[in-house]
């Protein structure tokens, strides 16, 4: 004999199912702070493929590339290892004058003080901080940016990279071209 139901009773049991699953589809709140990290590592990828295809050549410049992270940034992003940083704790964004490049840009500290640029920077993997920047003679050339920041209290960072090129990670993983990874995830250690 078949199991039938009411119409209320059916329309009861929809409800509950999809709250159940709209539970399951939800991000959680770390999801959205690292959304900002993920979003501005793909448009930073775009800004080099971009330049690029203009002039053959990937610049750690994040002027000339066109790259600005919109203001309020939780991370603090990195085009290459060594050069200024972009302080945000002002509304001047622009490099002083006699600056060669802006290579890193910093947390935006006037809404985000629970973390400071130079403990981003340090909680960068140490290999990895050394091949930030352009890799090899352009045009056969490759780019990796990352971006550090703090989601939590504790000292870990949560930092993320994007290249130009596919890349073999320590653990196995094939990452693609364009693709951020997560080198060091703040919530799980």
């Amino acid at each position: 004999m078949p199991l039938s139901i009411g119409a209320g009773a059916a329309l009861s049991l929809s409800i509950l199912l999809s709250g159940c699953c709209l539970e399951m589809t939800r991000p959680r709140p770390r999801d959205l702070v690292q959304a900002e990290c993920k979003s501005n590592l793909k448009a930073l990828y775009t800004a080099q493929r971009e330049y690029f295809s203009e002039r053959d050549e990937y610049l750690s410049d994040a002027q000339k590339i066109g790259f600005e992270p919109q203001r309020g940034n939780r991370y603090a992003y990195f085009l290459g290892s060594v050069g200024f940083m972009q302080l945000r704790n002002t509304e001047q964004l622009t490099a002083p004058p006699g600056t060669d490049a802006i290579v890193k840009i910093g947390i935006d500290s006037v809404k985000n003080i629970n973390v400071s640029n130079s403990e981003a920077q340090a909680g960068i993997p140490l290999g990895l901080f050394r091949d930030l920047g352009v890799h090899g003679q352009c045009p056969s050339c490759s780019f990796i940016g990352a971006c550090s920041g703090n989601l939590d209290d504790d000292p870990v960072m949560d930092v993320w990279s994007i290249s130009t090129e596919g890349r073999m990670m320590p653990d196995g993983t094939a990452v693609a071209p364009g693709i951020p990874y997560n080198e060091v995830d703040d919530i799980t250690r």
